[in-house]
């Protein structure tokens, strides 16, 4: 399906010139007498589109690679957030801005709220004042994980104990 034919007659009748056209994948008719130069012309028009084509066909066998491998990668994260959200332990993740972007059935239950609840929530305004910490981007940045004893607040503003463990997870950016 790749070869590019050029049919040069001088015999040709235009039912045949259709026919080849249409059926026979024919890239270009030439009839008698051609020019040298036009000829040349063809020849190099008609590998110009077999690159083309080929290039094509390799940028579409590279996309079709990476969205499988992107389906099988989103299918393990399904089966990961499947599995924290079955967690009895609270998860939380933030942004560096403090802003909790994600977390579990189990961390909402331990405040007496709803997972929407917090989300978009500063994470810091689930601990009592006196343990708030802002933190620098900096300092973040050289974190080797942090684990602590600590309180966190429900929604009532009660207390409870917690252990919290805090990690970044670093991205290319």
């Amino acid at each position: 399906p790749a070869i590019r034919t050029i049919l040069l007659s001088g015999y040709a009748t235009v039912e045949g010139i259709a026919y080849a056209v249409n059926h026979a994948g024919l890239y270009r008719f030439i009839a008698k007498p051609w020019e040298h130069e036009g000829l040349v012309t063809t020849i190099r028009e008609a590998l110009q589109s077999y690159e083309q084509e080929s290039t094509l066909a390799e940028q579409h066998k590279a996309l079709q690679a990476r969205a499988i491998e992107l389906e099988i990668k989103n299918q393990q994260l399904k089966q990961w957030k499947v599995a924290i959200d079955m967690m009895l332990l609270g998860v939380i993740v933030a942004d560096l801005d403090g802003t909790i972007i994600y977390t579990n059935q189990a961390e909402a239950e331990m405040h007496n709220c709803t997972v929407s609840d917090l989300l978009g929530k500063d994470v810091r305004d689930l601990a009592p004042p006196e343990f708030r910490q802002p933190r620098t981007l900096e300092e973040i940045k050289t974190w080797k994980g942090l684990s602590r004893e600590r309180f966190n607040l429900r929604k009532d503003g009660s207390r409870f104990p917690v252990w919290l463990k805090s990690e970044v997870v670093a991205d290319a950016e």
